[in-house]
């Protein structure tokens, strides 16, 4: 029977839990003053004039001026860039998490492998096959 990808299922809960702190973060960005004038307007500001300064360049006039949103859509549009990078960041570093997780479990096996023929063929004895079986149990 092969075992429960439990990483797997955990990431995948993470996941499900960090939706619902998301939506929480967006409506207290809304609501706290503090959040919404030192994290959320100067990053919607600063993502707007990223968007029109790129598209501006892509259709020719380099050199347009860039006015600043209104205060209620830069809130509406930080709070869900925050959010939304909130997810973003949350998923990337599970998937790195995994990746690496997974990485060195492949990595250990050759390692040992190596090591444990370097030793077998230059000392040919009773402790260097105990001293293989021993670490080969402790990976595995």
């Amino acid at each position: 029977m092969p075992a429960l990808p439990l990483g797997k299922m955990a990431i995948l809960a993470v996941k499900q839990v960090a939706k619902p702190i998301s939506k929480g973060l967006k409506e207290g960005a809304k609501n706290s003053r503090v959040f919404k004038n030192y994290i959320i307007l100067p990053v919607a500001q600063g993502v707007h004039w990223i968007d029109v300064k790129v598209k501006t360049t892509l259709m020719g006039a380099s050199n347009a001026k860039v006015y600043k949103m209104n205060e209620k859509l830069a809130v509406e549009y930080g709070a869900e860039f925050i959010s939304e990078f909130f997810l973003y960041a949350l998923g990337s570093g599970l998937l790195l998490w995994e990746y690496t997780r997974s990485a060195r479990k492949e990595e250990n096996p050759s390692i040992l492998l190596r090591n444990s023929t370097y030793i077998f063929i230059h000392n040919n004895s009773i402790y260097t096959e105990l001293y293989i079986k021993r670490k080969l149990s402790l990976i595995l």
